[in-house]
This record gives C-alpha cells, sequence and structure tokens, in this order.
C-alpha cells in the first residue's frame, strides 16, 4: 500500500477515532507503568510497528503471520492483562464512588489523626493501612475482620499493649476499619536507618508493593510517619497527617495512577505525545486491515417470483455461484446462509426467455 492509498484512509471519523485509541493507550500506559510491566507493552508496541513497516514495503510472509496470529494474540493479551484491564475498569468505577466518600471523609479522618497523635503521646505502637487503588488482600495476612464504624476510642484499644491484636496492622476501607491484626510483608531494602523497628519495616515492605498509605506510630519514639510508594515521612502534627489522607483519598478519584514522585512536565508531556503515536499506528494498522479487499465465492440459493397460473418448463437452476469482493470490514458483515438470488418474473410473458443476473438480483450488503 503506498502512501497516496494510506492518506485515503484519513477522514472526519479518525479525527474522533485517533484521539479515543491515543486515550487508552495512555491509560493502559499508566497502569503498565504503575504494575512494573511497561516492557510488555513495549515489545507489542514493537512488534505492531514492525507490522506496519512489512505492509508498506510488502513483506507476504511477515503479513501472513500477523494475519493468521492477530486473533490468538488478542485473546493471549486479554489473559495476560487481565489485572491490568481489571484495574482500568475498577478505577472507573471506583472514581464516583470515593467523591462520594471524600465527601463524608472529614469526620473519620479527624477520628485516625486525633487517634494516631494520641497513640504517639502514650509511645504505643500503631499501624494503619488505608489502601490505594491496587488491591492489598493478596499482600497481609492474618487478621480479623470486625467492620467497625471508625472512632478513636476503639482504635487507641485495638491498639493497646494488653490487646491481643496490638501488633498488627488495621485496615481501613470506605470509610471502616475492615479488621485488626494484619501481619504485613517486610522490606528487604536498607532505606530505613537502624533505629526503626520491625513496624516500620513491615509498613515499607507493603508501601513497595502497592500504593496503600500506611500511618505508623513508633512505640519507642513517640512519633508519628506515614509510607507511601516506597518512602517514607515523619509528621508533628495532626493538621499534616489530615492533609495526607486527604490527599490520598482525592488520589483515589482519579482514573490514572498518581505517583508519590512527582513527574516533569516535559516527561508528561512526552508520554502523552507517545500515546498520540502510539494511537495513531494502532488505528493505522486497522484501517490498512479494514481497507484490504477480500476476494470469496459463494454458491447460494435462487428463488423465484412467478406469476399466478405460471409454471416454468425444463431444467430450473436451484443454486448459482457468485464471486464477490469487497473490504475486510464489509466481507465479515456478510452471512453466508443468508446470501440468496431473486429472479422475479411476474411480469414475463409465455415463452422462453434469458434472464441476466445483476447486482441487485442479490441480497449482498452495500460496497460488495
Amino acid at each position: 500500500m503506498n502512501i497516496q492509498a494510506i492518506v485515503t484512509l484519513f477522514d472526519w471519523r479518525s479525527l474522533i477515532d485517533i484521539p479515543i485509541l491515543s486515550f487508552i493507550v495512555f491509560l493502559f500506559y499508566t497502569t503498565l507503568r504503575s504494575s512494573g510491566s511497561w516492557r510488555i507493552g513495549l515489545g507489542i508496541i514493537v512488534a505492531l510497528l514492525f507490522y506496519l513497516v512489512a505492509r508498506f514495503i510488502r513483506l507476504p510472509g511477515v503479513e501472513w503471520i500477523f494475519n493468521n496470529v492477530s486473533n490468538i494474540a488478542l485473546i493471549a493479551l486479554i489473559v495476560i492483562f487481565q489485572p491490568e484491564i481489571r484495574k482500568i475498569f475498577e478505577r472507573a468505577a471506583s472514581a464516583f464512588k470515593v467523591k462520594k466518600l471524600l465527601k463524608e471523609s472529614s469526620g473519620f479522618i479527624n477520628e485516625i489523626t486525633k487517634a494516631a497523635f494520641i497513640l504517639a503521646g502514650r509511645r504505643w505502637g500503631a499501624i494503619i493501612v488505608i489502601p490505594g487503588k491496587d488491591d492489598v488482600a493478596n499482600k497481609i495476612n492474618g487478621g480479623f475482620i470486625i467492620n467497625a464504624e471508625i472512632s478513636v476510642p476503639l482504635i487507641v484499644s485495638i491498639f493497646d499493649p494488653h490487646s491481643p491484636g496490638h501488633d498488627g496492622a488495621i485496615l481501613v476501607e470506605n470509610g471502616k476499619i475492615v479488621g485488626f491484626g494484619y501481619r504485613l510483608p517486610l522490606s528487604s531494602s536498607e532505606k530505613l536507618d537502624y533505629q526503626f523497628g520491625t513496624r516500620h519495616h513491615a509498613s515499607l515492605g507493603l508501601s513497595e508493593m502497592c500504593d496503600a498509605l500506611i500511618i505508623t506510630v513508633s512505640e519507642e519514639r513517640g512519633k508519628v510517619s506515614i509510607f507511601h510508594s516506597g518512602s517514607y515521612i515523619q509528621l508533628d502534627n495532626e493538621e499534616k497527617l489530615e492533609s495526607e489522607i486527604k490527599s490520598h483519598l482525592q488520589n483515589l478519584s482519579f482514573l490514572f495512577p498518581v505517583s508519590s514522585k512527582q513527574r516533569s512536565r516535559s516527561i508528561r508531556l512526552a508520554e502523552a505525545f507517545l500515546s498520540l503515536v502510539v494511537g495513531c499506528c494502532i488505528w493505522l494498522a486497522i484501517a490498512i486491515n479494514a481497507s484490504q479487499v477480500i476476494h470469496r465465492t459463494y454458491t447460494i440459493p435462487v428463488q423465484y417470483n412467478l406469476p399466478s397460473k405460471m409454471v416454468i418448463i425444463g431444467e430450473k437452476p436451484q443454486t448459482v455461484r457468485i464471486s464477490v469482493s469487497g473490504s475486510a470490514s464489509e466481507m465479515e458483515s456478510i452471512q453466508p446462509y443468508e446470501l440468496k438470488a431473486f429472479i422475479d418474473l411476474t411480469n414475463t410473458s409465455p415463452g422462453e426467455h434469458l434472464v441476466n443476473l445483476q447486482q441487485k438480483n442479490f441480497n449482498v450488503p452495500d460496497g460488495v
């Protein structure tokens, strides 16, 4: 296919189609980046570019491989990226739920911040986990489900040194304490100084595996810290902790994952531009494949329409063979079992006649 033929593929619909595809690509890319699977996506992009080059310079062997493997590859990609695809739909569905939660969050956020600094003042250790967009259920162990309303007395009582579950973490989700006594994975990194104990290493370990916000109270030093995305900061008042929790919950309402590290404007623009380029390539690959002319031959039945009191004498063909051609998208709309040839003889006088079949005698889609 030459450049002139490619240009003819563009019309006003492409101005809508390409931005939508580019948005989907950018959404998928940010999800892969946050989950660490971006190398697989990069390999797919390279394969797509290779296919476009093969189509442009007409490499029949490579084209045949891609055309015959494409359907299987699509199913394989859905299976491979099932967790990422699920995250995209979960984010889209949870955005409205989180916005509603934010309106009602001031009460329980205040309860959490008060409880954290009360525990710090008493030098009682504590871990409070507030999940992000990533699921934490498969990363923590143990725990006792309570599904209780968040309150200062309840949180303080859970982390009372005489309480059987005080060494574990509590899980806060959807404005409730889901459970307590959860065990978190320990970090194997050396980011923390020697004075930090097991509680802080466990908080760092979970933050390295997902985007949860983990509030940690030190038993030895009576300090409040938060862990997120593999990093931590120490907070010295309730206002700062409340601001961090609100920011974390607001990020949950975004469709795109939000990194704790600020990305420069130039990097974000480069990512958006690359998504636009990939979206154009995907659209071009689909458009080229859809515009490819396909030829097929069918044997179809003949239906005769006769006037009353008239019959056909002699051999009457029951089937005919027709050859049809059209673009891939048009040919896919044809259902062979629905094809028929119609011969209208209602205005024909008795005698011998030669009937020439034309396109109007066949119920094929327009453009074929």
